[in-house]
């Protein structure tokens, strides 16, 4: 499995916009620190030709100088890859240096409900293997910049668009609706990335110690 690389990138200098968002975003920086920006990627050729200063596959790059190799780090998960992002962040501002970080509070974790029909899944059945005869009810847990109807609408509607690559077969194929019950009780809005991943992951085990059968990526 790929890991994740947390990638501070050195940037050269920057329109007026940038420059001024810089500033409003930092005002604690200083006079000839770095200005860096924050990236989460995984591994792959991308983040190997980043690593040797070629951003040609990314998109949005034109400012991008070089990896700050000693800052950067390597993340396991999705979820531990975007809370060290946002500690990598807080660091270097208190450091003085200008950080370019984009991380809106436009995120929500929602909760759909299964058929039975979801336990002919390999995936589903190996994460629930100690529910499989006693579990009340079955569910999907994602996170998402979408409203929850909007993401439940992708998944039923997969096709081989691109539109649809992060849509789940579990929900495609078994999802029956919103469980608006349980987002009542567990979900919420308004999260980062790292505050809606780790949320979604609590929810999926704390659903299970409920006897819920629940499966999140």
């Amino acid at each position: 499995m790929k890991p994740y690389h947390i990638l501070v990138i050195r940037c050269k200098g920057t329109s007026k916009r940038r420059r001024d968002r810089a500033k409003s975003e930092n005002p604690q920086s200083r006079v000839r620190t770095p200005f860096v920006c924050l990236r989460v990627r995984r591994g792959g050729k991308a983040v190997d030709e980043a690593l040797v200063g070629n951003f040609s596959s990314w998109k949005r790059s034109n400012h991008f100088v070089e990896v700050l190799r000693n800052e950067s780090c390597i993340a396991q998960s999705k979820i531990e890859a975007y809370a060290i992002q946002e500690s990598i962040c807080s660091d270097l501002r208190e450091r003085g240096w200008k950080v370019q970080f984009n991380n809106p509070t436009n995120r929500c974790v929602y909760i759909v409900e299964l058929r039975d029909s979801v336990w002919s899944n390999r995936k589903f059945r190996e994460d629930n293997k100690e529910l499989a005869e006693i579990a009340t009810r079955q569910v999907y847990v994602g996170e998402t910049v979408r409203t929850p109807e909007e993401r439940f609408e992708i998944h039923k509607s997969k096709t081989d668009d691109a539109r649809y690559d992060l849509s789940s077969p579990i929900v495609h194929s078994h999802g029956i609706g919103l469980a608006k019950d349980l987002m009542e009780k567990f979900s919420s809005s308004n999260l980062t990335m790292a505050e809606s991943l780790k949320l979604e992951h609590d929810i999926t085990l704390k659903l299970r110690e409920l006897g819920i059968a629940a499966y999140s990526r």
